[in-house]
């Protein structure tokens, strides 16, 4: 019996992180929610199990219980067959704000982004689709709640702003402990850093509105912001709108081309990763219009290339960019006087060592380490 178990999902991440994480654990096994082998990502071993799969022996107690991604069968899961472990939460960057959006008054979406109707707020296509779904979260959020304050031990996630919301709507024990799986490629990181050349102030100003048609972008927001600055200052506005909601991607669409006409570039396919660092590299402005924990490596890509960022007011990631000395604007000075400005040499060499730190991949070798460390 596996002195560790991770409960995970089949993500296209997660076998670079189990294979990473195999020389500092000793001993663990891998149970796989949400799907059945053949799986589509993970590879099938000795190791690996689905819930049904799962034979508790009980020779050997299990002492540590890592959930990636945190979900109601997962909490029912460690009750069941690890009750005293130590439990810690490998946090995605989503599995919380559902609950915090319906219980906790967070609000996501501006009002000119919000949808309206009967609990819009909740996922599902039709009212009753979305009352079903609020009265399952109710329960869920009973049971997370006490979860989160009996059995959690520690939060790991790369920004604390994440945590730090957490602690504010929940009562918990947890400590914060930095992790980051490192999915991205090094390859990229050398590409943009050595291939691209960053953007020249020549021409008109192109700027990025978001990293794709996610509602919790807040696009409208933005884009009624701009307003008539875009012709007035001559500006090209980019917005990648190949994925993300629907509907929400076609108003977008549809407003940003009514309204900003040849100044509005709304890239509807698919674009291959490097064609996109291409794109990042020849943004002047880059606004990323979310609230939550979204589109980090973006971010951290359009400040390697120099891009002057604007965030959220209330962005989670105010508190990481804050500590590690980033320079950056938030969406409140956006039209106001000298908001183009660009960033000065000084500014962006500190933003491109803070984003290296980042990708540093020294840095997540020893958050690996620290992983398996006995709390």
């Amino acid at each position: 019996m596996a002195k560790a178990v991770h409960l995970i999902n089949d993500e296209k991440f997660l076998p670079r992180f189990i294979e990473r994480a195999a020389s500092h654990f000793s001993s663990c096994a891998y149970i796989v929610f949400g799907a059945t082998a053949p799986f589509k990502f993970l590879k099938e071993g000795n190791n690996v199990f689905i819930p049904s799969s799962w034979k508790d022996k009980g020779d050997q107690p299990i002492e540590d219980v890592y959930i990636h991604f945190m979900t109601y069968q997962k909490i029912k899961w460690v009750k069941k067959h690890a009750p005293k472990a130590r439990v810690h939460w490998v946090y995605f960057g989503s599995d919380l704000y559902e609950l915090l959006s319906t219980f906790h008054g967070f609000n996501l979406y501006s009002k000119q982004d919000r949808m309206g109707g009967f609990l819009s707020h909740i996922k599902g296509k039709t009212p009753l689709d979305r009352v079903m779904r609020y009265a399952s979260l109710l329960v869920y959020h009973q049971h997370f709640k006490k979860f989160a304050k009996e059995h959690l031990t520690t939060f790991r996630f790369w920004n604390e702003g994440d945590y730090l919301l957490f602690k504010s709507a929940f009562s918990t024990s947890a400590r914060f402990e930095f992790f980051q799986y490192g999915a991205y490629l090094q390859s990229d990181i050398d590409y943009v850093t050595g291939v691209l050349s960053p953007a020249q102030n020549e021409g008109p100003l192109q700027i990025l509105v978001n990293h794709s048609g996610t509602r919790s972008g807040n696009h409208m927001a933005i884009l009624k912001a701009l307003g008539t600055s875009v012709e007035e200052m001559n500006l090209q506005l980019h917005a990648i709108l190949s994925y993300g909601d629907k509907e929400h991607i076609e108003r977008v669409s549809d407003f940003g081309a009514s309204t900003f006409g040849e100044h509005w570039n709304g890239h509807m396919h698919f674009m291959p990763r490097l064609e996109y660092y291409k794109l990042l590299s020849k943004m002047n402005i880059a606004i990323f219009g979310h609230r939550r924990q979204e589109a980090g490596n973006s971010l951290f890509i359009s400040m390697l290339l120099g891009t002057k960022i604007f965030i959220h007011n209330d962005s989670v990631l105010l508190p990481y960019l804050k500590q590690h000395g980033f320079h950056f604007s938030t969406l409140a000075e956006v039209g106001t006087p000298g908001w183009t400005r660009p960033l000065s040499d000084v500014q962006k060499r500190k933003n491109k060592e803070g984003a290296l730190a980042y990708f540093d991949q020294k840095r997540i070798e020893q958050a690996y380490q620290n992983l398996a460390k006995k709390s």
